[in-house]
């Protein structure tokens, strides 16, 4: 079940990286950063939303977008679903 809490988790995590990759440039370092999903959490990324309800999908919805930032930005260099 795809709650709420995830998000924050999701942007929580995001800002996380967002100030450790830019502090990092200051610092002259390019930062190669990886972001690993794990058990239930793939389901958060997941193209195959089958197994999910309906009234989940919008929060689904908010964590690819904040993902999808994170790689328009230059954070972070993954495959968006």
């Amino acid at each position: 079940m795809v709650k709420a809490a995830n998000i924050i988790i999701i942007t929580i995590t995001g800002l996380l990286i967002r100030k450790t990759v830019d502090n990092q440039k200051r610092q002259g370092v390019e930062p190669d950063v990886i972001l690993a999903f794990r058990g239930l959490s793939v389901r958060l990324i997941s193209e195959d939303r089958e197994q999910i309800e309906l009234e989940e999908n919008m929060h689904l919805d908010k964590i690819a977008k904040q993902l999808a930032d994170l790689k328009a930005q230059g954070y972070a260099n993954f495959p968006i679903y």
